[in-house]
């Protein structure tokens, strides 16, 4: 509450017109009256299962036939299985670092894992990337792809769906004059001999 009342410009803007926050993309999903912030996080508590098993996973492959692209995973071995199993993809991710602070970051797996599974499998990594330098470092220590998915959002709470559209045009700005920097003209050209460690 102290923060709150230290952020008048926010207070009247958001919580005056609007209330208190709340989880709109779980409205449908809770109770009646029940859509309180504190009420999607104990919402989201019941869907998590413990029991969740790589037996699971082999058991959506053979009952889904489209892309199946694994979000979490942090060691060479469990990017292995998830080839073994026929996944798609994976992504490098320790979820923003929330559920354990000191834990290894996607990127700096991701050099591990592409020497091995790089030829196999699609490898995403995420991990609060900002910056377009950023991105072309994952690409170049062997990402498929970076997920730049709080960049957006950054831009969605500056201006809406203009403020995305810019993020995205500074992200790519960032990209385009590093690699004229790097001396690349396509994304082809990046790799790890960029890279210093």
């Amino acid at each position: 509450m102290l923060d709150v009342l230290a952020h008048p410009g926010w207070l009247w803007r958001v919580m005056i017109p609007g209330g208190a926050p709340q989880f709109e993309n779980l409205r449908d999903f809770l109770p009646k009256g029940g859509d309180s912030a504190l009420a999607g996080v104990q919402f989201m508590g019941t869907q998590l299962n413990p029991a969740l098993s790589w037996q699971d996973m082999e058991h959506i492959r053979s009952r889904w036939q489209g892309k199946l692209v694994l979000k979490g995973i942090l060691c060479v071995e469990d990017a292995r299985r998830a080839a073994d199993m026929g996944a798609d993809g994976v992504v490098l991710s320790n979820h923003g670092g929330r559920q354990l602070d000191s834990c290894v970051s996607g990127v700096e797996l991701l050099p591990a894992v592409s020497a091995e599974l790089g030829e196999r499998i699609t490898i995403l990594v995420d991990g609060g990337f900002c910056r377009g330098s950023d991105v072309l470092k994952a690409l170049a220590l062997g990402a498929d792809g970076v997920m730049i998915g709080r960049a957006a959002l950054y831009g969605l709470a500056a201006g809406g769906q203009p403020g995305v559209a810019r993020s995205l045009q500074i992200l790519r700005g960032e990209m385009e004059r590093g690699m004229v920097l790097l001396g690349c003209r396509s994304l082809d050209e990046l790799g790890r001999h960029l890279v210093r460690s």
